[in-house]
């Protein structure tokens, strides 16, 4: 089964909860997710979550991409789903679109990384943005080089050989995004691809300088839950 990988800071970690209880209801009870992480949390995460500690310390954001590259030295599953744990759901996923996709990835191996978010579909302007290929029930479009943030941390699905070619020692998350663009843009045929139908719905709850997280979408039900349970901020 293709596995979640979750990236969390020590900093962070209390989003795990909130991300958790989300995935659980929007994702599946039942779906591995491997949270790469430094400290373990001081709380139990559900019985599909597995901790891996990179490191004895957290890495400072100018070493990012290096607690990356150590954890995908040991995880070496040929595909993942990359997240970070503020990224939390707000509505069902589409498993049958991840699994279309997941498909479609291991029958093109010229494909480095598939959006199951918004950030393609937006990144341009959709209105000019032609289909690049119909895979099953999903029309999917192809990110242009020049297109912002073509080269994106954001919820993908990801081959890992590819993933690890563009990370370099040193970087922060926003070099890997601009930097790795730059090599990204060194390997033409290399496909970055979205859908129009949006398999996964999550809201960035912490976006750089936020006092507290941003609820936007989900629903007041678990909002409330999340409150009660002593889990927000």
């Amino acid at each position: 089964m293709l596995r979640v990988v979750c990236s969390v800071s020590d900093r962070d970690n209390w989003t795990l909860r909130p991300y958790a209880y989300l995935m659980g209801k929007y994702w599946s009870e039942q779906q591995p997710v491997v949270v790469a992480g430094y400290t373990k949390p001081d709380f139990d995460l559900p019985a599909n979550f597995t901790f891996h500690s990179i490191d004895i310390y957290n890495y400072p954001a100018n070493k990012w991409s290096d607690g990356v590259l150590k954890f995908f030295s040991e995880f070496t599953d040929e595909h993942f789903v990359w997240t970070y744990s503020d990224f939390w759901l707000r509505r069902t996923v589409n498993h049958a679109a991840i699994g279309i996709l997941h498909d479609y990835a291991m029958d093109h191996p010229e494909v480095y990384r598939i959006d199951l978010g918004t950030d393609r579909l937006f990144s341009h302007d959709n209105r000019y943005m032609s289909d690049y290929a119909r895979w099953g029930c999903l029309n999917i479009i192809q990110s242009n080089p020049d297109w912002p943030y073509h080269h994106s941390t954001q919820c993908g699905l990801f081959r890992r050989e590819k993933f690890i070619q563009l990370l370099k020692p040193g970087w922060t998350p926003w070099q890997f995004e601009l930097e790795g663009a730059s090599l990204l843009a060194e390997h033409p045929d290399w496909l970055v691809l979205g859908t129009r139908q949006i398999p996964v719905d999550y809201v960035h709850s912490m976006v750089s300088g936020s006092a507290s997280p941003i609820l936007e979408g989900i629903e007041p039900e678990h909002v409330a839950y999340m409150s009660e349970q002593g889990w927000l901020p």
